[in-house]
């Protein structure tokens, strides 16, 4: 057997769930929206903050932190679930 032919046959298991898989692969987005939402938080506490001494900015930052980090654990944790989901799934279906 090939790699080609094992991999269409591994494939097929995936079909009953390719809808969470792309569920899945929007919670990936949405987490990497985060990241780089906090990443230009941090970009402005340097710029903005420390180096043009805006104070006013500095009391936005940590609520906005707080806001990004919650919803980046919140796709994180949908991004997981629903791999473990389909991974287990899979699993089970090929032991069976």
């Amino acid at each position: 057997m090939s790699f080609m032919e094992i991999y269409k046959r591994l494939l097929t298991y995936l079909k009953p769930y390719w809808m969470r898989l792309i569920w899945a692969a929007v919670f990936m987005g949405f987490t990497s929206i985060m990241i780089a939402g906090q990443t230009y938080v941090m970009k402005l506490v340097v710029d903005d903050v420390f180096i043009a001494k805006n104070k006013e900015l500095l009391y936005w930052i940590p609520p906005a932190l707080i806001v990004l980090s919650i919803l980046k654990g919140v796709t994180w944790y949908a991004k997981d679930y629903l791999m473990g989901y389909v991974g287990q799934k899979i699993v089970n279906n090929i032991r069976d």
